[in-house]
């Protein structure tokens, strides 16, 4: 089985990093996850303390952004276990929701056991949409950014957020349909 190599990493990265979250410092009052930058924010350890892994966010290099996501949301949710445009879509949906909801967003949409927990069974059933017709393919990732919006459409946040959201899932549509 091959896996993904670290430029499918650097690839997703630089596409969710420039497309989604964007590369300046932001505080903003109606942002739930406070103060962020390069898409990390500082209340994803759940303190409000300025920093992410310890590192103050204002002051976090591109490189130090880099490992976190490398960790925390690529790894996490097993992205170098997908093929490209997957685990593109997988990746996003970590950094954006989590690694723990991306791998259940991904198990709902392939009908296996939605546990969050990637175990054999979600590997088998991602790895059928490796050599899969394109028509599974978009499929698969109809199903994937459909479950997102519900999601979306039903948080507290949409009425601020909400555009934003859709606007990033049109990005990430956009750019799994050129890596089919």
């Amino acid at each position: 089985m091959t896996t993904m190599s670290t430029s499918d990493f650097d690839k997703s990265f630089k596409f969710v990093l420039e497309k989604c979250e964007g590369l300046k410092y932001t505080d903003l009052a109606a942002d739930n996850g406070g103060a962020t930058k390069f898409g990390l924010s500082d209340m994803a350890d759940g303190v409000k303390d300025g920093k992410y892994r310890g590192i103050p966010i204002k002051t976090m290099t591109l490189e130090q952004a880099k490992v976190c996501f490398l960790n925390d949301y690529w790894k996490a949710a097993h992205c170098d276990l997908l093929v490209g445009w997957l685990a593109l879509v997988v990746y996003d949906t970590s950094v954006n929701q989590g690694p723990g909801r991306s791998i259940r967003i991904l198990q709902q949409a392939l009908g296996v056991v939605s546990d969050g927990q990637f175990g054999v069974k979600t590997l088998m059933a991602a790895n059928g949409y490796r050599d899969c017709t394109r028509e599974g393919k978009e499929k698969l990732l109809a199903k994937l950014l459909a479950i997102r919006e519900d999601r979306y459409r039903v948080h507290e946040d949409w009425p601020t957020f909400g555009k934003g959201w859709l606007n990033r899932l049109k990005k990430v549509r956009q750019e799994a349909l050129k890596q089919m």
